[in-house]
């Protein structure tokens, strides 16, 4: 059950504290006083998503932190929650900044909003306004019953098994609808690969050629460049051999009288043995230059043969390479284009299959649940003062011809299953039933959507589950009033209810009433406060609410 709920810089809120105990917990105050804020800081704590317009102005971040007792929760969550507990209390904090560094803690640890969601999820329940609105949409009518049902993991598993299926069908088609081009295309393919792997090209191949080609067309050059190198290293008369020798000769004389100066006769001995290696190392090059025109031709034509396939398969050698690869690979589909079709047309049958036996349970299983739905809710419309109402949940499936075989008829299959669903309502005996969406007022659609959630609480026998519901009494009043809060008070024995409302019917069942009110500090900005209400104090709120209504 939810504990304390702390509220920092949310909108009007400076910093307050809620504190929620067992059963009926209701909050009341005037139009605008600032009831809203309270369930929109409780949403953040229970996963909604966060809005930087959420930040009270002039703050740069804004906090909720909620506190839950666990104590009654299922061992199987426990467990699961164990990193997040202490002992048997969660306590969930939220940060929105205007920077965007929000962030999420469940106990100690850092958390994703996901993560948060499936916490929260098990155990607490926000229904409001939002909720009515989705009861107004047939398209959300199917959540509703699979909700009940308990059914949400079967249709999350059809909706995969659909997809399954269609992805391996539209491949399948595909591949059908590509064979006979395939076959078409693969003669072109087998002489461009036959072409391409003929002139055994490879990555950089055309660059070494242009260099050993440069060369080829300066050998002359290069040779004559050699030899002066060499004369100019070695010649008997001024080469730079007989300079050092002269340096050499020198540095001795000096260094028999300076001993400082050994090392520098050392350096010049270095210089020499490296003079000589250079001497060499030119000598072989201009022995190893080639004056081959006949190799020049050789190069040409190769680069000419280079310089086509570039042109004609994508501009680089990689290219090429790459190019040949990919006709390579279509190539093998061609071959094996026959084997691939039969065996997706297989993979297709199967997965059809698969998904047809889980739509089919599916249906099964929700045409029972329907039935249940039906009288569940017709049981909770008499306590909320509709006597005579009935409901009931219609199936909308479509026929086709390559659909799946319900009960005879080939049914369009969808990705949760093979229908949606459609509430139908009629409020008075003897008048027929008619869409939900269409006939039900405002006053009535509150009480069905209570009708909803109550019997699928009381379906789940779920350990102390929290349920969150914002002006759900919308619409209504007087003895239907004295109807819904006795029904809420009912459902509150065996669920933590939060429940926003103007109705003093209501708030005089409250195990724990909270009031919210608005004030303007000193500077005159307004602000919002909230107070656990005593007995004296409820009583007064009573008759101020009792005031409002008879005006």
């Amino acid at each position: 059950m939810l504990t304390k709920l702390e509220i920092e810089n949310v909108a009007l809120v400076d910093k307050l504290t809620v504190d929620f105990g067992n059963g009926l917990n209701v909050v009341t105050g005037e139009t605008g006083a600032g009831k809203s804020v309270v369930i929109s800081a409780l949403a953040l704590a229970l996963g909604a998503r966060a809005d930087k317009d959420t930040i009270r102005h002039g703050c740069d971040s804004a906090r909720v932190r909620l506190t839950i007792n666990l104590q009654h929760a299922p061992k199987r969550l426990l467990a699961e929650l164990a990193e997040f507990t202490d002992g048997n209390s969660l306590t969930i904090e939220r940060t929105v900044s205007r920077d965007g560094d929000s962030r999420i803690r469940m106990g100690n640890a850092n958390a994703t909003l996901n993560r948060l969601r499936e916490t929260v999820t098990p155990f607490a329940q926000l229904l409001g306004q939002h909720a009515g609105q989705r009861l107004l949409d047939e398209a959300y009518h199917i959540e509703f019953l699979d909700s009940y049902g308990r059914l949400t993991p079967a249709a999350d598993q059809t909706e995969a098994a659909f997809h399954a299926w269609q992805r391996t069908a539209q491949e399948f088609k595909s591949l059908v609808s590509k064979r006979d081009h395939i076959a078409q295309e693969q003669e072109l393919f087998t002489f461009q690969k036959n072409e391409i792997e003929a002139a055994h090209i490879r990555a950089g191949e055309e660059a070494e050629l242009t260099s050993e080609r440069k060369i080829l067309d300066s050998s002359r050059l290069l040779m004559q460049s050699a030899t002066l190198v060499t004369q100019s290293l070695s010649a008997d008369e001024g080469s730079a051999r007989e300079l050092l020798a002269t340096a050499k000769k020198e540095l001795e004389r000096m260094a028999a009288i300076d001993t400082q100066l050994s090392d520098k006769v050392d350096a010049i001995e270095s210089i020499v043995v490296q003079l000589d290696e250079l001497e060499r190392d030119i000598e072989r090059y201009g022995s190893s230059i080639n004056d081959n025109p006949g190799r020049i031709e050789e190069i040409n034509q190769r680069l000419d043969e280079i310089y086509r396939l570039r042109k004609k398969y994508g501009g680089t050698e990689q290219a090429v390479l790459d190019y040949l690869a990919e006709i390579s690979k279509g190539l093998s589909l061609a071959e094996n284009i026959d084997d691939r079709i039969a065996e997706l047309e297989k993979n297709e049958r199967q997965l059809h299959s698969d998904y047809a036996s889980l739509a089919l349970s599916l249906s099964a299983k929700r045409t029972s649940a329907a039935i249940q739905l039906a009288k569940a809710v017709a049981r909770e419309l008499k306590e909320l003062a509709i006597s005579g109402a009935r409901f009931e949940c219609e199936f909308v499936r479509s026929p086709h011809q390559d659909g799946v075989e319900l009960d005879g008829v080939p049914v369009a299959p969808l990705p949760r299953g093979l229908e949606t669903a459609r509430f139908l309502f009629s409020a008075n005996a003897g008048e027929p039933l008619k869409p939900l969406v269409k006939t039900a007022s405002g006053g009535e659609l509150s009480r069905i959507l209570l009708a909803l959630t109550s019997s699928a609480i009381d379906k789940s026998n779920s350990s102390a589950p929290v349920l969150v519901l914002d002006e759900v009494d919308v619409g209504i009043g007087g003895q239907t009033g004295h109807a819904v809060a006795s029904r809420l008070k009912s459902l509150s024995e065996h669920c933590q209810l939060v429940v926003i409302t103007h109705l003093h019917q209501i708030a005089r069942l409250a195990d724990a009433h909270i009031a919210v009110t608005k004030s303007s500090d000193r500077s005159g900005r307004a602000t919002i406060n909230v107070q656990t209400l005593s007995a004296k104090e409820s009583k007064r709120e009573l008759e101020r609410m009792i005031a409002l209504t008879s005006d």
